[in-house]
């Protein structure tokens, strides 16, 4: 695994769901997988417990979200099928269904092994997670849950955990917790669940990186990463747009 900064080891996503691994790969080319990268995150305390028992994730019961995501029910978790399954119109056949979930598990399975080895490394670990504003002592109580239970799985002094919250949402309990472990930025607003690709504040998330890690990544690498996503997007905006004037 690269060395992405001087201060850090390895970048990851603790979410809550993909815009902060789009932008990570944006400022650093890479980042570091685990089942939190790419997964969106319904609830908080299940979160939480998601983080503390990560093991467990994917073993209980699974159902097929209205978005076609499979829900890992116990700790509410959605995860993306491999994108060749995803059926961007419609419902899963039952045979889409069946390989979707046992790619999904199999990916999952490595994920959490990838979790457990980070654990174990003595690297330096940067956790960026984005956190929706619910008050200032709820905020404070669920970062300072996540905190601890990251701490069940790493050493006090082998991680940093950058929260990221929409400007003015960073209240007085959120910032008595920033300590050596802890860290509180903020953006001027959150992309959209349908472009977290493209959207948001990414100017705000590239100011952020540059203060969370003393400007170390490549601003030019950020913007081109950027506007390859948003041409292929509209590209396909529009193949699909032809598609419903043929039907």
């Amino acid at each position: 695994m690269k060395k992405s900064t001087e201060k850090y080891d390895v970048i990851c996503s603790l979410g809550y769901n993909c815009e902060v691994s789009f932008r990570i790969e944006d400022f650093w080319g890479n980042l570091c997988s685990t089942p939190f990268t790419w997964s969106f995150a319904t609830d908080r305390d299940k979160f939480v417990k998601a983080i503390q028992s990560f093991e467990d994730i994917f073993t209980g019961d699974v159902s097929i979200q209205e978005d076609n995501m499979f829900m890992c029910e116990k700790y509410g978790l959605k995860f993306h099928p491999r994108y060749a399954i995803f059926p961007h119109h419609g419902a899963y056949t039952e045979e889409q269904a069946e390989e979707a979930l046992s790619e999904l598990k199999s990916r999952v399975a490595h994920l959490k092994e990838l979790f457990l080895n980070l654990s174990k490394s003595g690297k330096r670990v940067l956790f960026f997670l984005k956190v929706d504003d619910k008050g200032d002592a709820d905020n404070a109580r669920y970062i300072s849950a996540v905190d601890d239970a990251l701490k069940l799985h790493f050493s006090s002094d082998s991680y940093t955990l950058a929260v990221v919250m929409i400007k003015g949402h960073v209240g007085a309990q959120v910032k008595e917790l920033e300590s050596r472990n802890i860290k509180a930025y903020e953006v001027k607003k959150f992309a959209s669940q349908r472009f977290t690709d493209i959207g948001g504040d990414v100017s705000g998330w590239l100011r952020m990186f540059k203060a969370a890690c003393g400007g170390n990544g490549n601003s030019f690498h950020f913007y081109c990463s950027l506007y390859k996503r948003r041409i292929k997007r509209y590209i396909a905006s529009g193949k699909n747009f032809l598609k419903k004037l043929k039907r």
